[in-house]
Protein backbone atom coordinates (compact mmCIF):
# COMPACT_ATOMS: atom_id res chain seq x y z
CA UNK A 1 0.00 0.00 0.00
CA UNK A 2 2.87 2.28 0.20
CA UNK A 3 3.16 2.50 -3.45
CA UNK A 4 -0.79 3.80 -4.05
CA UNK A 5 -1.03 7.44 -3.33
CA UNK A 6 -3.58 9.83 -3.18
CA UNK A 7 -2.98 13.65 -2.69
CA UNK A 8 -4.88 14.70 0.30
CA UNK A 9 -5.83 11.12 1.60
CA UNK A 10 -4.61 8.08 3.77
CA UNK A 11 -4.75 4.51 2.35
CA UNK A 12 -7.61 2.70 3.97
CA UNK A 13 -8.64 -0.84 3.89
CA UNK A 14 -9.01 -2.45 1.10
CA UNK A 15 -12.17 -3.99 -0.12
CA UNK A 16 -13.58 -6.63 -3.09
CA UNK A 17 -16.69 -4.82 -3.78
CA UNK A 18 -16.56 -0.70 -4.59
CA UNK A 19 -19.84 -0.35 -2.34
CA UNK A 20 -16.61 -1.10 0.29
CA UNK A 21 -18.65 -4.14 2.01
CA UNK A 22 -16.23 -6.72 2.20
CA UNK A 23 -13.02 -5.96 3.52
CA UNK A 24 -10.30 -8.10 1.63
CA UNK A 25 -7.57 -9.87 4.29
CA UNK A 26 -5.10 -10.86 1.71
CA UNK A 27 -6.08 -14.79 2.72
CA UNK A 28 -6.29 -16.27 -0.86
CA UNK A 29 -6.81 -19.67 0.60
CA UNK A 30 -10.17 -18.76 3.13
CA UNK A 31 -11.39 -15.92 1.84
CA UNK A 32 -14.06 -16.30 -0.84
CA UNK A 33 -12.79 -13.68 -3.94
CA UNK A 34 -16.39 -13.00 -6.12
CA UNK A 35 -14.92 -11.40 -8.65
CA UNK A 36 -11.49 -13.11 -9.25
CA UNK A 37 -11.17 -14.60 -13.26
CA UNK A 38 -8.62 -17.23 -14.41
CA UNK A 39 -5.76 -15.40 -15.90
CA UNK A 40 -6.15 -16.37 -20.14
CA UNK A 41 -3.56 -18.56 -21.04
CA UNK A 42 -1.95 -18.45 -17.28
CA UNK A 43 -1.31 -21.25 -14.58
CA UNK A 44 -4.28 -22.57 -13.26
CA UNK A 45 -3.50 -20.86 -9.68
CA UNK A 46 -3.13 -17.50 -11.59
CA UNK A 47 -6.16 -15.35 -11.20
CA UNK A 48 -7.55 -11.46 -12.14
CA UNK A 49 -9.36 -10.28 -9.52
CA UNK A 50 -10.23 -6.40 -8.72
CA UNK A 51 -10.50 -4.60 -5.48
CA UNK A 52 -11.06 -1.14 -4.16
CA UNK A 53 -9.26 0.95 -1.84
CA UNK A 54 -11.61 2.51 0.78
CA UNK A 55 -9.24 6.25 1.18
CA UNK A 56 -9.54 8.71 4.41
CA UNK A 57 -9.40 12.16 3.83
CA UNK A 58 -6.53 13.74 5.86
CA UNK A 59 -7.20 16.70 8.14
CA UNK A 60 -4.63 19.89 8.06
CA UNK A 61 -4.39 23.06 10.31
CA UNK A 62 -4.68 26.44 9.65
CA UNK A 63 -2.87 28.52 11.40
CA UNK A 64 -3.73 32.60 12.25
CA UNK A 65 -1.22 35.11 13.34
CA UNK A 66 -2.90 38.63 14.08
CA UNK A 67 0.31 40.25 15.48
CA UNK A 68 -1.47 42.06 18.50
CA UNK A 69 -4.52 42.48 16.69
CA UNK A 70 -7.85 40.62 17.43
CA UNK A 71 -11.19 40.20 15.64
CA UNK A 72 -14.20 41.87 17.20
CA UNK A 73 -15.99 40.53 19.67
CA UNK A 74 -18.38 37.89 18.36
CA UNK A 75 -16.34 36.93 15.16
CA UNK A 76 -14.58 33.45 16.26
CA UNK A 77 -10.69 32.83 14.47
CA UNK A 78 -10.64 30.27 11.46
CA UNK A 79 -7.55 28.61 12.98
CA UNK A 80 -8.35 24.90 13.13
CA UNK A 81 -8.36 21.63 11.30
CA UNK A 82 -9.64 21.55 8.01
CA UNK A 83 -10.23 18.16 5.69
CA UNK A 84 -8.33 18.33 2.29
CA UNK A 85 -10.56 19.70 -0.35
CA UNK A 86 -13.45 21.40 1.62
CA UNK A 87 -14.10 24.60 1.26
CA UNK A 88 -11.02 26.99 2.83
CA UNK A 89 -12.32 29.32 5.10
CA UNK A 90 -13.41 32.52 4.66
CA UNK A 91 -11.19 34.83 6.58
CA UNK A 92 -12.59 38.04 8.37
CA UNK A 93 -10.69 40.93 9.01
CA UNK A 94 -8.91 41.95 12.60
CA UNK A 95 -8.60 45.14 13.92
CA UNK A 96 -5.41 46.35 15.83
CA UNK A 97 -5.02 49.95 17.53
CA UNK A 98 -3.40 52.35 15.47
CA UNK A 99 -3.53 50.29 12.45
CA UNK A 100 -5.67 49.38 9.54
CA UNK A 101 -5.54 45.77 8.34
CA UNK A 102 -4.34 45.55 4.53
CA UNK A 103 -4.59 41.67 3.55
CA UNK A 104 -3.86 38.07 4.56
CA UNK A 105 -0.90 36.71 3.53
CA UNK A 106 -0.74 32.98 3.32
CA UNK A 107 2.62 30.60 3.59
CA UNK A 108 3.10 26.55 3.55
CA UNK A 109 3.72 26.56 7.72
CA UNK A 110 6.58 23.62 6.63
CA UNK A 111 8.93 25.65 5.53
CA UNK A 112 7.86 28.72 4.66
CA UNK A 113 6.75 28.78 0.75
CA UNK A 114 4.73 31.74 -0.14
CA UNK A 115 0.90 31.14 -0.89
CA UNK A 116 0.64 33.41 -3.76
CA UNK A 117 -2.99 33.60 -3.83
CA UNK A 118 -5.61 32.17 -0.36
CA UNK A 119 -6.43 28.71 -1.63
CA UNK A 120 -10.10 28.25 -2.37
CA UNK A 121 -10.29 24.17 -0.46
CA UNK A 122 -7.81 23.37 1.93
CA UNK A 123 -4.64 21.85 0.22
CA UNK A 124 -2.69 18.88 1.34
CA UNK A 125 -0.65 21.02 3.75
CA UNK A 126 -0.47 23.04 6.88
CA UNK A 127 -1.39 26.98 6.00
CA UNK A 128 -0.32 29.93 7.84
CA UNK A 129 -2.34 33.41 7.76
CA UNK A 130 -1.20 36.17 8.69
CA UNK A 131 -2.62 39.15 9.10
CA UNK A 132 -0.67 42.39 7.84
CA UNK A 133 -1.50 45.88 8.68
CA UNK A 134 -0.35 49.39 7.67
CA UNK A 135 0.41 52.34 10.90
CA UNK A 136 -2.43 54.82 10.79
CA UNK A 137 -1.13 58.19 9.97
CA UNK A 138 -3.58 60.97 12.02
CA UNK A 139 -4.32 64.22 11.46
CA UNK A 140 -4.00 67.26 13.63
CA UNK A 141 -5.16 70.69 12.79
CA UNK A 142 -4.93 73.64 15.18
CA UNK A 143 -7.26 76.17 15.68
CA UNK A 144 -5.96 79.30 17.26
CA UNK A 145 -9.71 80.57 17.92
CA UNK A 146 -9.23 84.00 16.17
CA UNK A 147 -5.73 84.09 17.07
CA UNK A 148 -2.89 83.44 14.83
CA UNK A 149 -0.56 80.71 14.41
CA UNK A 150 3.29 81.69 15.29
CA UNK A 151 4.88 82.01 11.43
CA UNK A 152 5.77 78.78 9.63
CA UNK A 153 4.05 76.47 11.46
CA UNK A 154 2.43 73.28 9.43
CA UNK A 155 -1.20 73.62 9.98
CA UNK A 156 -2.41 70.73 9.80
CA UNK A 157 0.36 68.47 11.15
CA UNK A 158 0.63 64.74 10.63
CA UNK A 159 1.12 62.52 13.05
CA UNK A 160 1.93 58.66 12.94
CA UNK A 161 -0.01 56.58 15.77
CA UNK A 162 2.45 55.91 18.95
CA UNK A 163 4.65 58.88 18.37
CA UNK A 164 5.31 61.51 19.54
CA UNK A 165 2.99 64.89 19.05
CA UNK A 166 4.90 67.67 18.22
CA UNK A 167 4.65 70.28 20.55
CA UNK A 168 1.67 73.13 19.85
CA UNK A 169 2.65 75.88 18.05
CA UNK A 170 2.98 79.28 19.71
CA UNK A 171 -0.44 81.30 19.50
CA UNK A 172 -1.16 85.22 19.66
CA UNK A 173 -4.53 86.58 19.73
CA UNK A 174 -5.01 90.67 20.71
CA UNK A 175 -5.95 90.55 24.05
CA UNK A 176 -5.33 87.39 25.33
CA UNK A 177 -2.80 84.90 26.91
CA UNK A 178 -2.06 81.26 25.25
CA UNK A 179 -2.61 79.08 27.60
CA UNK A 180 -1.31 75.83 25.40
Amino acid sequence: SDSITKEGYSFGKVYLEDTFTTEFTGDYDTQVIPNATQVSGGADNEYEMTVYVKWNVNPYTLTVYLYEGAFEDGVESPAGDYNYGVAFPTMPSPVKTGYTFTEWTYTKTEGGDAIATAPTTMPAYDVTATANYTINTYSITYDADGGTLADGTENPVSVVYDTAIPTAPSVTKTGNTFGG
